[in-house]
């Protein structure tokens, strides 16, 4: 499948064809093809990434977006009455033992992301500096604003606890809330599996500057 750039003549808030007619038939520039279309998928979920191909590694950031509202798997899963999905590996596992079914239920998700190739240090978040790994936050900057300090108070999905000064640094369009915080674990197998079953509560402490009188 083609890993879409962003489209010629890409405008931020037009709206662009849903995922299902983008995968069959879209006019974009084409970074890179990927030969597992769950990859991809999850790939979109995350905003960027990294491919790995015959040439070397691709490194991708977030481009734009086709305009359209996001529906995450889990609901899709659960509307489809598919049991025990608890996290994103099962999510992952599920959708690739099962090809055919796994394209219509990824349809239902209509928000699709253009990529951008990155040339060095990579990702960058919204703050426009790249994340670091086990420091960065995602949070709704409608409640906190980027690059903010804060004091997080958790635990990782294995039960060990997570107490460490992050950084606001990105946003995301299932983060919304005052009081949520997306972690990013890094690169990899590992921190994929840290984060797609990372949905602990806990609790944060924004540090503020004093008033200046």
């Amino acid at each position: 499948m083609p890993v879409f750039g962003v489209p010629y003549g890409y405008k931020n808030g037009k709206t662009y064809p849903e995922r299902e007619d983008i995968d069959e038939d879209f006019e974009a520039p084409i970074i890179a093809w990927a030969d597992d279309p769950v990859e991809l998928f999850i790939l979109q979920i995350q905003g960027s990434g990294r491919m790995i191909t015959p040439d070397g590694e691709i490194k991708l950031g977030y481009g734009g977006n086709n305009n359209r509202p996001f529906k995450g798997m889990g609901e899709i899963m659960q509307e489809a009455r598919i049991e025990n999905m608890y996290s994103m590996p099962q999510m992952k596992a599920w959708l690739q033992s099962h090809p055919e079914e796994a394209i219509d239920l990824m349809n239902e998700n209509p928000r699709y992301i253009f990529f951008q190739e990155i040339i060095g240090e990579s990702p960058y978040g919204a703050a426009g500096v790249v994340l670091t790994p086990e420091r960065s936050v995602a949070v709704d900057r409608e409640y906190i604003p980027m690059h903010t300090l804060m004091w997080l108070d958790t635990k990782d999905p294995d039960g060990f606890p997570i107490q460490k000064l992050v950084v606001a640094q990105d946003v995301g369009s299932a983060i919304q809330g005052g009081i949520r915080a997306d972690y990013f674990w890094g690169h990899g197998e590992a921190a994929f599996n840290k984060a797609g079953r990372m949905k602990s509560k806990g609790r944060y402490f924004l540090l503020l500057p004093k008033t200046m009188k």
